[in-house]
């Protein structure tokens, strides 16, 4: 059970097939509880007030869910704008701090940081089925060179304080490795199975007190639908590089013109 649960949670859900999933769940729950309990229409059971209170009792839970994991989504979003900005930042800080290096040195920190800034520009970019792990290295190994520089003028006497620019070029990996940290999904997959498995109940008890009625009843189609799109939004903007919400990174882009 357990290695079932632990793989459920590892397996990276798609915003699209979640919204055609969910939609489909709704609308089969819906007109299930509307066909499978008509045969009490004759009854007529309609106000049932038991099913009433358990129903309005149901939907308030289920909004509550739906607003707790919507904010925590948009709190994952905005935590991946600030990690865009923390590399902004500490791209232009090693540009400036690269200045204090000598003529040559300078030229070749400035064209690996020139590298640099395009590839972070190509994470943040990157389509969902180029591989960001490739992207990865090539980040490590341009910072791995500037390193390499900055460690062979420590070596040697210097009028300037390197500790300044060493500190300035470390700020790189630190504000890459938060940038990483927060470029993961941030509501489990046993959280949408709880939101997908309320709103199943949801919308077949309302099936259920819709039974009998004349008509196609459409006014039916509107819960399952309004659900389905919530969902999907916060299934989308919870999940980086992926689905149709996503941010450009605007703080590096203005760095690249700026140079340019």
């Amino acid at each position: 059970m357990s290695t079932l649960l632990k793989h459920l949670n590892n397996t990276t859900i798609s915003s699209f097939l979640l919204f055609s999933i969910t939609l489909a769940l709704l609308l089969i729950a819906c007109y299930g509880g509307k066909y499978l309990f008509q045969r009490r229409q004759g009854k007529d059971n309609l106000g049932d007030t038991e099913t009433s209170i358990v129903l309005g009792a149901i939907l308030s839970l289920l909004a509550l869910m739906i607003g707790f994991v919507l904010s925590i989504s948009i709190q994952g979003f905005d935590e991946r704008q600030k990690t865009e900005q923390n590399e902004a930042i500490a791209i232009g800080s090693a540009y400036q701090y690269s200045k204090l290096l000598d003529a040559e040195n300078q030229i070749q920190v400035r064209q690996l940081l020139d590298q640099y800034l395009a590839v972070r520009i190509d994470f943040f970019l990157a389509d969902p089925n180029e591989s960001i792990t490739d992207i990865k290295r090539h980040s490590l190994a341009l910072q791995s060179q500037v390193w390499d520089i900055i460690i062979g003028l420590n070596k040697q006497p210097s009028k300037i304080d390197l500790s300044l620019v060493m500190s300035a070029y470390n700020e790189l990996y630190s504000s890459q490795q938060k940038t990483y940290a927060s470029w993961k999904v941030k509501i489990p997959n046993a959280a949408w199975l709880l939101l997908i498995t309320f709103a199943f109940s949801t919308n077949m008890l309302i099936g259920y007190n819709i039974r009998g009625m004349k008509g196609h009843n459409w006014l039916i189609l509107i819960l399952p639908i309004l659900t389905t799109l919530a969902l999907f939004i916060i299934a989308d903007i919870d999940t980086p590089g992926e689905g149709i919400i996503n941010f450009t990174p605007d703080n590096l882009l203005s760095i690249k013109q700026s140079l340019a």
